[in-house]
């Protein structure tokens, strides 16, 4: 794929716009939930709007990254815009929260393409000593989103409504789009490239089955069986496939496989706080919006800080000594997370847990991904660095959609309450205009529920940090790696 007369930065720009929409889009979203929930109803699906999202977002990344292989980088970024801002425009229209489940799953099609092609165009244009400073500007970006995205989503909703958290989106992405038509110049090498959609198919159906069962569904008899089918399919259709979603003899490697196991853990007790934690602030302590998106700032903040530290400070202290430090972190971090909120500590307390947490996502991230990388030859590195993130985003997939099932387990542990007034409570009218006893259970279901959630994302902590320490000691294989466990 040759690339010339590209306009470099201009098509970086482009990039960033794009990457910050994509980003932006998870703690937005998950500060205005509680909002949604108000209008629209439905809080037992909750956690299937951020659910829906992620697996769509996650399972389509491996296929997106081979069609581009095929089709070029522009046309498949391109759909992705597309596919990012046609969900955004039916999300914004939504009028049920089954709509709005629909349509974020849409959305997740088009973030599947975003960000990894976003970083594989940089790859394509810049030469591998530029790629340290923009990879670096890149994950600047990432950060101010999750810091920035809480806050522009509170201040969107308290002046223009819930919707305009989706319609933002469309006007910078079709400026994204436009500037990559012009300045992205691609000269494509045709290459036979096998696509594993079977495979991909599969895993939704595995992981989807499995939520259904968890959130007590309908069916859930049936769906159990199934699960497990399509996961033993899925693992069949993997050893044999010439390019498989999920290499699976790449686990072989107890580097490999321990960190996965440990990012596992990590995306579940990460994506279950961002997602859980403003829906205590709003519905349990009955703040505004704005207190709901400062609570998942202070994560935004310490994980970018403390991953540009672990870089500095992996020569030194090496891979299992800089990954324990992390999960130690991860583990205070969420345990304090959980103390605040089942025994109604100060806000102050919930936003020094995030920070500690972020620290700890920041320090583990880059140990775990740099060891990963370490382990294997070059012409396996970028597979082994998508299982890392494919499994961290998996781990959040499914772990929100079991904690979804907690919640609403314990919102309908009350059966004189009538179907549906759970929603009463949530949203800027905090249970208006029905009687003070009624709203004093919901709030107490409420806040019972998402107790059990905080407590279980310091168990999941724990279990992540008990993987780290079977972390095994190693050199890295790579001679252009500079960095060696020691």
């Amino acid at each position: 794929m040759e690339n010339t007369g590209t306009n470099r930065r201009w098509t970086v720009i482009a990039l960033l716009f794009a990457v910050f929409l994509a980003a932006m889009e998870a703690t937005a979203v998950a500060t205005v939930m509680p909002t949604i929930i108000g209008d629209l109803g439905g809080i037992n699906q909750y956690a299937w709007v951020f659910t829906a999202y992620m697996l769509t977002a996650t399972v389509t990344v491996p296929i997106y990254g081979k069609l581009s292989d095929l089709y070029g980088r522009k046309p498949i970024l391109q759909l992705g815009i597309l596919l990012f801002l046609l969900g955004s425009l039916l999300s914004a229209n939504a009028w049920s929260m089954k709509s709005l489940i629909l349509f974020r799953a849409l959305q997740g099609l088009g973030a599947g393409a975003i960000q990894p092609i976003g970083i594989t165009i940089t790859g394509d244009i810049f030469k591998i000593e530029e790629r340290a400073k923009v990879t670096a500007i890149f994950g600047t970006v990432w950060g101010l989103a999750g810091v920035f995205g809480p806050i522009i989503g509170g201040f969107i909703v308290e002046i223009l409504g819930w919707p305009w958290i989706f319609y933002v989106n469309i006007p910078f992405g079709i400026i994204s789009a436009i500037i990559i038509q012009i300045s992205l110049k691609e000269q494509l090498e045709p290459k036979k490239v096998s696509i594993d959609f079977l495979g991909a198919m599969l895993l939704i159906c595995t992981i989807t089955s499995l939520l259904l069962v968890v959130n007590g569904s309908e069916g859930a008899i049936y769906l159990a069986p199934f699960s497990i089918i399509c996961f033993l399919a899925f693992l069949m259709i993997e050893q044999r496939s010439k390019e498989p979603i999920v290499p699976l003899d790449m686990f072989a490697n107890p580097v490999i496989s321990t960190a996965s196991l440990v990012s596992v853990m990590l995306g579940g007790a990460m994506l279950s706080l961002v997602s859980f934690l403003p829906l205590h602030v709003e519905g349990v302590r009955q703040y505004s919006i704005f207190y709901a998106g400062l609570s998942i700032i202070p994560m935004g903040i310490g994980w970018p800080l403390a991953s540009g530290y672990s870089a500095r400070l992996l020569p030194k202290l090496g891979f299992r000594v800089l990954l324990r430090l992390g999960l130690t972190l991860t583990v205070l971090g969420s345990s304090i997370i959980a103390i605040t909120c089942v025994s109604r500590l100060p806000f102050g307390f919930i936003m020094f847990g995030m920070g500690i947490f972020g620290l700890g996502m920041g320090f583990s991230n880059i140990p775990l991904l740099f060891s990963v990388q370490s382990s294997v030859g070059w012409n396996r590195r970028g597979s082994a660095t998508a299982s890392t993130l494919f499994f961290r985003t998996i781990g959040g997939t499914v772990s929100v959609g079991v904690m979804g099932g907690i919640l609403s387990k314990s919102l309908l542990i009350d059966p004189d309450l009538p179907p549906g007034i759970a929603n009463a409570i949530i949203g800027p009218g905090h249970g208006k205009g029905i009687p003070k006893a009624l709203a004093e259970r919901l709030a107490s279901n409420l806040e019972l529920g998402l107790n059990k959630i905080f407590l279980c994302c310091f168990g999941i902590a724990i279990i992540a940090l008990v993987f780290g320490l079977f972390f095994p000691e190693f050199k890295g294989i790579n001679e252009d790696e500079k960095i060696e466990n020691v």
